[in-house]
């Protein structure tokens, strides 16, 4: 075989393992976004089982909502660690738990149709021991004071300060007007709540 003939065979035999690398490439870093997606698109019990344990309902189809798609792109990031917090809020051992949400807010607060909104919160976690704290926190989203779907996940967070941020995607055929997302967590039976405000045209 031809010099040229050879140079021109292993090029063939390369094409697929060069494409498939840079299959791999994009797919990883397109992972969470992956996850996102998958995460907004499913229906019913089990939908995010990919973070905890999940499960939506679906209340008001008509809106353009599925129980899947109440949450996207879940973060959370320890913003302060157990020391620094126990320290800031002067939390003692025998106050038992302590949680609270702090700094709730939607951006924008005047979204568009199939626009998504950024909810931002804190959590402040504090138990007498030093264990990772497990969280069960249920999201309810309403529009004019009706229903609309509700989420319910068990997190598992470690103690301290921990921002949360996700979004909520608005359908492109979502009733416009006033929305509440309303949030309730508790770690054993200390219980804490939010309420965030945020319209769509």
């Amino acid at each position: 075989m031809s010099t040229s003939m050879q140079r021109i065979t292993a090029a063939i035999l390369l094409s697929p393992i060069l494409l498939l690398n840079a299959s791999c490439e994009t797919v990883m870093q397109n992972k969470e976004a992956a996850i996102g997606a998958v995460l907004g698109s499913g229906v019913g019990a089990g939908v995010g089982a990919a973070i905890g344990k999940e499960k939506g309902a679906l209340i008001g189809a008509g809106v353009g909502l599925v129980s899947g798609a109440l949450i996207g792109h879940y973060i959370a990031k320890q913003e302060r660690t157990r020391t620094q917090t126990t320290a800031s809020v002067g939390y003692r051992p025998e106050q038992g738990n302590l949680l609270t949400i702090s700094e709730a807010t939607a951006t924008p607060i005047i979204a568009r149709q199939g626009e998504p909104v950024k909810v931002s919160f804190k959590y402040t976690i504090l138990r007498p021991d030093e264990e990772k704290a497990q969280i069960r926190e249920t999201h309810e989203i309403r529009c004019n004071g009706s229903l609309l779907g509700s989420h319910t996940a068990d997190r598992v967070m470690d103690q301290g300060e921990q921002r949360i941020t996700w979004d909520y995607p608005v359908q492109p055929n979502a009733q416009a007007g006033t929305y509440q997302i309303i949030t309730t967590a508790a770690v054993e039976e200390k219980q804490t709540a939010s309420i965030i405000t945020f319209n769509v045209q």
